[in-house]
């Protein structure tokens, strides 16, 4: 059985920061496009913006589930790259870890991560997905009836205004 010390102990907690910053910043960089994309679909009149907030938490699954594994790949080249460029990795090597040792040191939170995403992707992405479509498709349903309420008020006040009474 591979022997948690302080050396494995410092490899995750290092990947680990690194991972939750790279998703923060990636997810606040993909949310605030697709924020940008819904605030162009409402001032188009296509969506409407009581909405835009409700279907951006809606699709935030998709987003993170997308950006777990570069996030974790992110974070280990950034783990490692600071540990050769400070000689630090000369330091584990002494101490005994060889590349397959740093590579048995991140499975559980490479396991970990996938079982999450593969979470995500099953179970609560499709879920969210299908409340967000119903949530446009009632928006788009209430849109029309409203268009055509109007229609039929308009119709009806031409109609009366058309007619002349003696």
């Amino acid at each position: 059985m591979f022997k948690k010390n302080i050396l494995y102990k410092s490899i995750n907690l290092e990947v680990f920061k690194n991972f939750l910053g790279c998703l923060t910043i990636l997810f606040i960089l993909v949310a605030s496009s697709r924020l940008l994309g819904y605030f162009d679909k409402s001032i188009a009149g296509n969506l409407e913006s009581d909405l835009i907030l409700s279907i951006l938490i809606l699709r935030s699954p998709e987003f993170i589930n997308l950006l777990i594994p570069l996030s974790f790949f992110l974070s280990v080249l950034i783990a490692l790259g600071r540990l050769y460029m400070d000689h630090e990795i000369y330091a584990y090597q002494s101490a005994g870890y060889s590349k397959i040792a740093f590579v048995k040191s991140l499975l559980f939170q490479t396991f970990s991560l996938t079982v999450i995403s593969v979470f995500l992707s099953f179970y609560v992405t499709p879920d969210f997905e299908k409340r967000a479509d119903e949530i446009l498709n009632y928006s788009s349903v209430e849109k029309k009836l409203k268009l055509l309420k109007n229609n039929l008020h308009q119709q009806f006040y031409q109609n009366f205004s058309s007619r002349k009474y003696l």
